[in-house]
């Protein structure tokens, strides 16, 4: 029940726990108490691009379901008694996996351009010693991926449609005029249960 998971009551430690983006907006965001579903601050100028693409936008999910685009849920404009005006959106938590399985979580713009996260070189991932905080709570980028990665590998039938949803994705949005978009991938180890169930004999 969205109505039950949005309730003030039920999210009061996520509240008093909003988190700063890792992107330069420095926008503030919190989670549901469910972990499904994100409200995050966004920008006027934000707002008035997502509404004025928004007809478009609910057509195109309503025709490719699916899309690899994230879903939106609502844009909001909220007052406070000093009048100020802040906007809202939420929208679904495309992270919302358990954590502990979690390996890397990677941002990929096809760039390499200031596209370099710094984590611990103990973990393995984008060494170097300017930081401590653990590869999985760390958005790491299009250079740490090919050092860490290098490429994916698919299954023939996989790749294909794969590109090609990605293929119908870019093209909405070019045609929206929309241009700072990026691809969130998840590096996972699942457990043994998992491929005992699906078949599967690698774990990541």
């Amino acid at each position: 029940n969205l109505l039950q998971v949005l309730d003030p009551a039920n999210n009061e430690n996520e509240i008093f726990n909003a988190k700063v983006g890792a992107g330069r907006s420095g926008s503030f965001f919190f989670f549901s108490s469910d972990g499904r579903y994100i409200i995050k601050t966004i920008r006027k100028f934000e707002k008035d691009a997502i509404l004025r693409y928004l007809n478009q936008y609910c057509k195109y999910l309503t025709q490719n379901r699916e899309s690899l685009l994230m879903r939106m849920y609502g844009v909001y404009k909220v007052r406070n008694f000093l009048h100020n005006t802040v906007y809202l959106i939420l929208m679904e938590n495309v992270h919302h996996h358990p954590t502990d399985f979690t390996v890397a979580n990677y941002d990929l713009k096809g760039s390499k351009y200031r596209r370099f996260t710094k984590v611990p070189s103990s973990t393995g991932y984008g060494s170097t010693e300017l930081s401590e905080v653990p590869t999985r709570n760390v958005v790491l980028k299009d250079i740490n991926f090919l050092q860490d990665e290098g490429s994916l590998i698919f299954e023939d039938i996989t790749h294909s449609k794969l590109l090609s949803r990605l293929e119908e994705d870019i093209y909405f949005l070019h045609g929206t005029n929309i241009m700072d978009y990026s691809i969130s991938l998840v590096k996972m180890r699942m457990p043994k249960v998992y491929f005992d169930l699906y078949g599967s004999q690698d774990p990541n």
